[in-house]
């Protein structure tokens, strides 16, 4: 990871944190929003499947496209946390590098649930992700959700 970056989780505290990713991803939606306004205004186009957690459900739900759908996936913090440490290998890092995995750790726990907060109040979709789910099952989950 750059330095930069490390710094950057290791010295703000997780509120701080959220804010700034949360800017960041009201920065990044005009070039988000255009790809799928574009998208959707041409009927004759094949389906356009978009993912990643800069679509805010509050952004996304201002769209007000009738041939746009939008579904979020949510999981467990428990989940959230294996699948981290995981991936991270958590067990084999250093302290410092620990330290930084906690902090991210804290981070997407705290940005899943303000999430799933605003997806709720939205009336939006979610679908929760079971930890031993298949991918096929889960994506079928999702179809049906977005179609019904």
């Amino acid at each position: 990871m750059p330095e930069d970056v490390a710094d950057h989780y290791l010295s703000l505290a997780v509120d701080e944190l959220i804010t700034d990713v949360l800017r960041h991803y009201r920065g990044m939606w005009p070039g988000i929003k255009s790809p799928i306004t574009k998208h959707a205004s041409n009927r004759a186009t094949d389906p356009l499947i978009l993912e990643g957690s800069a679509l805010w459900p509050g952004s996304v739900a201002m769209l007000h496209l009738d041939n746009v759908s939008a579904s979020w996936l949510t999981a467990s913090h428990d989940l959230l946390e294996a699948c981290i440490r995981s991936s991270s290998r958590f067990d084999d890092a250093s302290r410092g590098e620990r330290e930084l995995i906690k902090k991210f750790m804290a981070r997407t726990v705290c940005y899943d649930e303000l999430m799933i907060q605003a997806v709720q109040r939205l009336g939006l979709i979610s679908i929760e992700v079971e930890p031993e789910e298949s991918t096929d099952d889960l994506m079928f989950r999702c179809l049906e959700r977005l179609f019904e």
